[in-house]
């Protein structure tokens, strides 16, 4: 009784999902298949009697049925070019379907489930059973078409008896069973090894990208890449040939017992037409309607087979659909509209699947026009805290306060769009330059001027400039040979352009001059102090020549907040901020 509800919410999904693609062509795909169903029989009723015509002599009879297979024939090739046309266009409208789910449901997770493995294996996992899905769905139409023609079969050969039609019937579902046997063994494989598949995939992955690419020359270590992915393929391919074997063998006999069955059916076809008991046309007829019963059945069971198998797919890319992020929005939550203060309030934090305290009951407020630098050595949970203000993790324990409530109260996007920020790992599109810049804030009016103003701002205007298209460059040769391809400083005086362009309440520095020289950060931090006055900004950096331009200072060691206050203040207690800038100026001096 399961495995039936199973089946059938099988098809209902697949069904759903089909008519979701396109209405009108799923309807167009279901009356051509029930019009094909009738083909087959056509041309062996026509057949038969063209057969009988020639024994008899009987000429217009002949020409008659002659016309009509012709007919049948031409009717044929009809359906089976709109068939396939529908079939091809209604596959990639629900790849199309299936895809947006798959985006969809990656981009609301946040960030904590790209720490873990079971992500990536996952959507790999999904990613290759979806691909079977237009396929899945072509199976359920066919089997439409396959119960009709089985049940014009049973009726026709109920002339020899409905023992005949159940005998056949029954010969089939040995190799039935066997081949559900082998495709749930050949999923379970399949499933098990997606680790091993994903490392084998990112060794060719690596040898083949550009990113990789001077390092592996300049290394050397080619042939040692390629050791490591042809020893995962090797693994992989015995595996997968011996399970393959094993199936050979084990259906191979099964698959006989329909055949020898057709074969006890015809001697005794053959033997009614000596005795005048059928006609020369029966033979070819009824021959022709017991293969059909033969292909039917094991195309309904073929059918139930795949579905069945199916139905583990079809669970996983629902269960997957499903996938709820760690960070849920609040219902009705309150839009974020200005930014007068923001408060860790004994915050204490840890990664996913770790219970090591990256931070440790951390407190502090920054109020609207502060301008507040984030100071320590690496590893210390600088980059935490703005990971934690962005909301792309909860606090483990404590709570962070916009406005003196709960930031997890608002709703996450509007919250956001109150801060601009430049992250250490940066993120670098292969798009045109302009694209690049506005992905900033997406939502706001695009002018050229606003975009070479945020250029001026970080100093990446003085070499877009020289650039033949200006701000519609590609950035890197990926799609186009005329590209642009960039070095370290350019590409973070791009990243500085969208923080620029994005007009904020909060601006988050995180690093933001790691790539520049001296010159181009003089003039990019006079920017940030004179441009964006008035505004709140957090800057995280090791050069304390820039925090000291700060108002406020925070130190942090080992996940806690060891000393706060301004340079001076700093200096004077000589504690660990006063160390870290002695040891800068003896090393610049």
């Amino acid at each position: 009784m399961n495995t039936i509800k199973m089946y059938l919410k099988t098809i209902r999904l697949s069904l759903y999902i089909s008519f979701k693609a396109s209405v009108p062509i799923m309807l167009l795909r279901l009356i051509t298949l029930l019009i094909g169903s009738f083909i087959p029989l056509i041309n062996m009723i026509a057949l038969k009697n063209i057969i009988n015509g020639l024994v008899t002599t009987d000429y217009s009879i002949t020409m008659y049925y002659f016309l009509l297979l012709g007919m049948a024939q031409i009717l044929s090739a009809v359906i089976g070019k709109l068939t396939n046309f529908f079939a091809t266009i209604h596959a990639d409208k629900i790849s199309l379907i299936i895809t947006e789910d798959i985006i969809d449901g990656v981009n609301k997770l946040d960030i904590s489930y790209f720490d873990t493995p079971k992500l990536f294996d996952e959507m790999m996992s999904v990613s290759r059973d979806i691909n079977s899905i237009p396929s899945l769905i072509w199976t359920i139409l066919s089997s439409i078409q396959v119960v009709v023609q089985l049940i014009i079969a049973f009726i026709i050969m109920a002339n020899f008896g409905w023992w005949v039609s159940l005998f056949i019937c029954l010969t089939c579902i040995p190799n039935f069973i066997v081949d559900k046997r082998n495709a749930l063994q050949m999923y379970n494989w399949n499933r098990g090894i997606v680790s091993e598949v994903r490392k084998m995939n990112y060794s060719y992955d690596t040898l083949t990208s550009k990113y990789f690419s001077k390092d592996i020359r300049i290394k050397s270590i080619t042939e040692y890449l390629k050791d490591k992915y042809y020893r995962k393929w090797f693994s992989w391919y015995n595996e997968k040939r011996k399970l393959t074997k094993k199936h050979f063998f084990g259906s191979f006999f099964t698959m006989f017992l329909p055949h020898a069955a057709t074969l006890l059916f015809a001697y005794v076809l053959i033997n009614n037409i000596l005795q005048s008991k059928n006609t020369v046309g029966d033979f070819s007829y009824y021959l022709g309607i017991m293969n059909q019963l033969i292909t039917c059945t094991f195309g309904l069971v073929g059918a139930i087979s795949e579905i069945i198998q199916q139905k583990t797919k079809i669970e996983h890319y629902n269960k997957f659909k499903n996938w709820k992020p760690a960070i849920l929005q609040p219902v009705n939550g309150i839009k974020a509209t200005s930014f007068e203060s923001l408060e860790f309030s004994h915050v204490s934090f840890s990664y996913p699947n770790t219970d090591e305290l990256v931070l440790n009951d951390v407190s502090f407020v920054i109020h609207s026009g502060d301008r507040i630098g984030l100071v320590g050595k690496n590893g210390c949970g600088k980059s935490t805290i703005i990971k934690l203000i962005l909301c792309l993790y909860k606090p483990t324990k404590g709570t962070i306060l916009l406005n003196g409530i709960d930031v997890f109260k608002y709703d996450i996007g509007s919250y956001r769009m109150l801060i601009s920020e430049m992250l250490q790992d940066y993120v670098n599109y292969s798009f045109t330059l302009r694209e690049n810049i506005i992905t900033a804030d997406i939502q706001s009016d695009c002018t050229e001027e606003k975009i070479i103003k945020a250029c001026r701002m970080s100093d990446a205007y003085s070499f877009i400039k020289k650039w033949p298209n200006g701000i519609d460059s590609f950035l890197t040769k990926s799609f186009d040979e005329q590209g642009v391809e960039l070095s370290g400083g350019q590409w973070q005086k791009l990243a500085l352009s969208r923080f620029f362009y994005k007009k904020a309440s909060f601006y988050i520095l995180d690093e933001p001059s790691a790539s520049l020289d001296i010159e181009a950060e003089s003039t990019i931090f006079n920017n940030v102090l004179n441009q964006l006055s008035g505004t709140t900004i957090l800057l995280v950096s090791h050069r304390l020549s820039n925090i000291k331009m700060m108002s406020k200072i925070i130190v942090l060691d080992n996940g806690q907040m060891i000393e706060t206050g301004s340079h001076d203040e700093l200096m004077q207690k000589k504690g660990l901020y006063a160390y870290l800038y002695n040891i800068q100026q003896e090393k610049f001096n």
